[in-house]
């Protein structure tokens, strides 16, 4: 018993060499319609521009949906996105954005094609 709980913890604590680095998202919305996250992503890349514009993804999570910047990045670099972010949308009186762990989101359809990934 004392060697499984020793190897147990072992494990544990190897797990996050074998995971890799964490990778992080900056999140604009979450658990909304589908339609306010579609709109709320048009008002996004009209204010952030077109660099962001062509990383925004508007992802189901548990049966609704959000819009996500899929930076892929560092926790300190994704954090300091949002805060630069954040600045420009609260003085437009929009959300705040927040980070959130990379995962891969399942993205809306565009114009029709099969739902999917959104791409890396």
């Amino acid at each position: 018993m004392r060697r499984a709980l020793i190897l147990a913890a072992a494990l544990a604590a190897a797990r996050p060499a074998f995971a890799g680095p964490a990778r992080w998202d900056v999140c604009y919305l979450r658990r909304v319609p589908r339609a306010n996250a579609a709109a709320y992503a048009r008002k996004l890349a009209s204010l952030l521009g077109p660099r962001v514009a062509a990383r925004l993804r508007v992802v189901r999570e548990r049966g609704s949906w959000g819009v996500v910047y899929r930076m892929r990045g560092g926790r300190d670099a994704a954090f300091a996105l949002s805060r630069r972010h954040t600045l420009l949308l609260t003085r437009r009186e929009l959300e705040a954005a927040v980070i959130v762990e990379d995962r891969p989101w399942e993205t809306l359809p565009v114009e029709g094609a099969p739902a999917g990934r959104a791409p890396l």
